[in-house]
């Protein structure tokens, strides 16, 4: 009999053993040696692993950690045996209670709407649930995850909240903290695995396939290699044909077998009906390998190959592609020598497009007297080669096509085997009798029949293949050769970006950067002269995207009644004398000030007073803050205008504000949404503020571009576009026009004066 697992909570806290004794009535059979003792929330993973190994397994833990395990991870393979009420005198609630923790002092009302959180990273899904409930009433989270003590987050000034398990109080009392809100209590639960039925072992390790089966509708889909024309009108014609007695009886497969053998030039005794080419490779699989037989699979190709030889209990052997995605003909031809069961062969090759050269493939072939050779024909169409005449010669060969790609009918499932006939005999064996439909018989019939229309569009499709492949290469991206339906395309870096703009634009391709020897590419199928043109432009637009950076003050937001104000008052303050306008102006012109509070620093010292920096920031952040001062902004940018600029380039904002007030005021003018990334002063290194190019250089790096226009409206703002290589575009709010301004800026390197931000739209667009 199974000896039983025991997975105990670590006795962090007393009080534990009437808990344990209880878990440990609950299962039969346990040997003490097995109980092992853990953090709570590695428990539930350990259970559910253990059971996967055939063990008899339990596990006492806290109810929210094993409900946060079972949100986290997606599972649904454990169930609670016994909950047990927590009882503890020691603890604040009777019972550990996960709890909004806050300053003491004050009232969640009290604080900023804009504030940072401490959270443990035990409990993230439960505090996110309840966060957004705060967010929906005003709230905006700066989140942090930490693992371990939460509560420091706040004593060291990093958050201003935090979200923790309380469990007697005193952490939480001795960082100053109280709890602002319950949010929700745990008690003791006794959890093992579901009794599910196990799969077989060969199961266990298996990548699950996963192709997107969903929301393709209405795109322009060069992911999966299909005709992007459709099929031919013959088909549709004769699937509106189709009558009631067709459909009501079980499908009957002599003529229709006697017509694709005639179409083939093949005899009806050598082909198999199989529900696509996925059924075929499988059905191979199950007829030919023997657990612990050897299939050899030359990478990276078609994923099932593996998944359906890792199924039969195979030892799969994989042998790379060369460099330049050739294929490693010697190293096949000596590996043969070993005389392994199945050979797996693609020509072309998916996902790289590469073919195998004639006199190679028969050699191979040739060689593999003692293998069976699977060769998977898919695209053998846009290839113009087929090795379906060698099947009498060799009865170990055995060929699959479909008609999923140049005939457009992927959405039917109908493949096919082509076969020695003994071997097809013998393959009828372990077949379904009925996993080919008549609805798919019928339009694989008439698609036969128009014989022309494949030919034009194979045409049509080797010629765009020609021009993309040209196109791509003057881009600067490389492309393997290519006999198929597609291309491969090395982007390195840029893969992603270039995927998910032409996702934007309802645009499919595949990422084939999983497989191995292919990082940095995307799998492009090629699909008609106007399809290509589209995908091509937008290709183009995604390599050669500019970015568009923006400084905040004076640029998006008129700062004039805010910070403008704040330093007039930080000034008075420490000389007693009032400010200008227009000499804080002055200031500003002569640069060297990254932020309001150098500049307030700057205007001091002119003045002979010397205050430390900490000094001057706490005094204008509590000028700023207690005053409201942030209500008396206005926003120059109008919605609008960066709505038009985000459809073609990336946004970005590098801005000497701290982070805090910068999201709020982009909140507050609903701007926030248009930036895909926002650089603070929080960001910067002391130093390394404009007019050094550090923030732009980091606002860029994160965007992935290369090239970027700055838009500011101060000297260091065009020296820092200047020195980070892109374009500098001064920006003078009509308020503060002068022509000396005008003239400072473009001395600095302004390649266009805006007087209005909304006029960027007609300037770069």
């Amino acid at each position: 009999m199974t000896q039983a697992v025991a997975f105990i909570l670590a006795p962090k806290n007393s009080g534990l053993e009437r808990y344990r004794e209880k878990a440990f009535s609950l299962l039969k059979n346990l040997d003490k040696a097995k109980v092992i003792e853990l953090r709570g929330e590695d428990i539930p993973f350990m259970v559910e692993e253990y059971s996967r190994k055939g063990k008899n397994t339990i596990g006492l833990t806290g109810e929210d950690l094993f409900n946060e395990y079972c949100v986290t991870e997606n599972s649904n393979n454990l169930e609670i045996l016994e909950r047990i009420e927590w009882s503890d005198p020691n603890t604040l609630y009777g019972k550990p209670a996960l709890c909004l923790l806050g300053p003491k002092d004050k009232q969640l009302n009290e604080l900023a709407k804009y504030l940072s959180i401490c959270i443990s990273a035990k409990y993230r899904n439960m505090a996110e649930k309840y966060l957004k409930t705060l967010e929906e009433s005003g709230f905006c989270f700066r989140k942090i995850y930490v693992s371990g003590c939460v509560e420091t987050g706040y004593s060291e000034g990093i958050a201003d909240l935090a979200i923790d398990i309380v469990y007697s109080g005193a952490t939480m009392e001795r960082n100053g903290l109280r709890v602002y809100e319950k949010i929700k209590e745990s008690d003791f639960v006794i959890i093992t695995a579901k009794n599910e039925p196990k799969p077989r072992q060969s199961i266990e390790g298996i990548e699950k396939y996963s192709p997107p089966t969903d929301g393709r509708r209405g795109m322009l889909r060069l992911d999966f290699n299909e005709n992007t024309k459709g099929c031919s009108e013959k088909v549709i014609q004769a699937l509106k044909e189709i009558t009631a007695d067709e459909i009501s009886a079980y499908p009957e497969y002599g003529k229709f077998t006697s017509k694709l053998a005639e179409y083939l030039e093949v005899n009806e005794k050598e082909l198999l009906l199989t529900n696509g080419s996925d059924e075929a490779i499988k059905l191979t699989m199950d007829v030919f390998i023997e657990k612990g037989e050897e299939v050899l699979i030359p990478e990276p190709t078609f994923r099932l190959f593996g998944i359906y030889a890792q199924i039969a209990g195979a030892k799969i052997s994989k042998i790379s592609y060369k460099e330049d995605l050739s294929f490693p003909t010697d190293e096949i031809l000596e590996k043969l020598d070993e005389n392994p069961k199945m050979l797996v062969l693609v020509n072309p090759n998916n996902p790289t497009g590469t073919a195998i050269y004639e006199n190679d493939l028969l050699k191979i072939i040739d060689k593999a007297k003692n293998t069976v050779v699977l060769l998977d024909e898919a695209y053998y169409q846009y290839y113009g080669k087929s090795a379906k005449e060698k099947i009498r010669q060799y009865p170990n060969l055995i060929i699959l096509q479909t008609f999923s790609k140049a005939f457009g009918l992927a959405g039917l499932r109908m493949g096919y085997i082509i076969a020695n006939s003994k071997t097809i005999s013998l393959m009828k064996k372990a077949a379904s009798p009925y996993s080919v439909n008549a609805v798919a018989m019928k339009a694989a019939e008439a698609a036969m029949l128009d014989t022309e229309f494949i030919q034009e569009y194979v045409k049509e499709v080797k010629k765009n293949r020609e021009a993309m492949v040209k196109e791509l290469n003057d881009l600067g991206v490389e492309t393997f050769p290519s006999e198929a339906n597609f291309i491969l395309a090395k982007f390195g870096k840029k893969a992603e970006t270039v995927r998910e703009r032409l996702l934007e634009k309802s645009i499919l391709v595949r990422d084939a950067g999983k497989y191995p020897m292919l990082e940095g590419c995307l799998r492009i199928t090629i699909g008609t002269t106007e399809q290509c043109k589209t995908s091509l432009r937008e290709i183009k637009s995604a390599l050669n995207e500019e970015a568009l950076i923006f400084d905040m003050d004076g640029v998006l937001v008129d700062v004039s009644g805010s910070y403008r104000v704040a330093i007039q008052k930080t000034v008075e303050y420490f000389t007693g004398k009032s400010i200008a306008p227009a000499e804080i102006q002055e200031f500003r012109e002569l640069g060297g000030n990254n932020n309001d509070w150098e500049l307030t620093e700057a205007i001091l010292l002119k003045r002979k007073v010397k205050i430390p920096k900490e000094k001057i920031k706490e005094k204008f952040q509590e000028i700023y803050e207690k005053q409201g001062l942030a209500s008396a902004e206005k926003a120059l940018a109008k919605s609008a205008t960066l709505a038009g600029l985000k459809k073609k380039f990336r946004l970005g904002i590098v801005t000497g504000r701290p982070k805090k007030e910068a999201l709020a005021t982009l909140e507050k003018f609903g701007f926030l949404g248009y930036f895909d990334v926002i650089v603070t002063d929080d960001e910067i290194p002391e130093g390394k503020g404009k007019p050094s190019p550090f923030g732009i250089r980091r606002a860029m790096k994160i965007l992935g571009t290369k090239t970027a226009s700055y838009f500011g409206d101060t000297v260091d703002d065009m020296e820092a576009a200047a020195r980070a290589k892109i374009k500098p575009i001064g920006v003078i709010p009509k308020s503060a026009a002068s022509e000396k301004l005008w003239e400072l800026l473009v001395k600095k390197g302004a390649v266009k004066i805006l007087y209005d931000i909304n006029e960027a739209k007609e300037l770069i667009i």
